[in-house]
């Protein structure tokens, strides 16, 4: 079992079923080549604010998620509810100076 902290690698099943299989595993490998979920690790060491435990916890939450709907016999694409569950604040990380302040707006651009 995984704790809610991981961020637990999907099965080759998975990837064989998602029309996204090969681009989620380049997201995959861009993500472990830059580090990011350290560094989102580290957050709390440098803001106020703690994002890497919201994304991740997000992503804990829509994985569990999908792989029960597919379970059920639901069609669902669990490659691409990882990606879009761990890519979903992205936005966030680019907002600089007096926009820093505008992120619950802007993250969503």
């Amino acid at each position: 079992m995984t704790a809610l902290t991981d961020v637990p690698a999907l099965t080759e099943e998975e990837l064989a079923e998602s029309r996204i299989g090969a681009e989620y595993q380049r997201f995959a490998a861009a993500v472990a080549d830059a580090h990011l979920l350290s560094l989102m690790r580290m957050e709390p060491l440098f803001l106020p604010i703690d994002p890497g435990a919201h994304t991740i916890g997000v992503h804990s939450i829509a994985l569990r998620t999908a792989r029960q709907a597919a379970a059920a016999g639901l069609p669902v694409d669990v490659a691409l509810v990882s990606a879009s569950a761990l890519g979903h604040d992205i936005g966030k990380f680019g907002c600089r100076g007096e926009d820093a302040g505008r992120i619950p707006y802007l993250h969503y651009y």
